[in-house]
């Protein structure tokens, strides 16, 4: 049921993305098979003020996969 549901609120969830004032940084998997580098094109679309930090050999799960390079991730974007 997850798809239909994704498709569903796709534009709501975009639009929300879209003007929310909070930094965004977006730590994504490019071998994501579910969420793929397309989705985060997309953001990137609508935020381009977004921090981007693409993981090559990571799917869909950065905090399983590769949860040291997440939390460098997470600590620039922060600093």
């Amino acid at each position: 049921r997850y798809m239909p549901e994704r498709w569903r609120h796709q534009e709501s969830w975009l639009q929300a993305l879209a003007v929310h004032p909070a930094p965004l940084t977006l730590v994504w998997g490019l071998r994501d098979p579910v969420a793929t580098p397309r989705v985060a094109e997309v953001v990137r679309q609508l935020r381009p003020d977004v921090t981007w930090v693409p993981l090559v050999e990571v799917g869909h799960y950065p905090q399983w996969e590769a949860p040291d390079a997440v939390v460098r991730a997470l600590e620039r974007a922060s600093a």
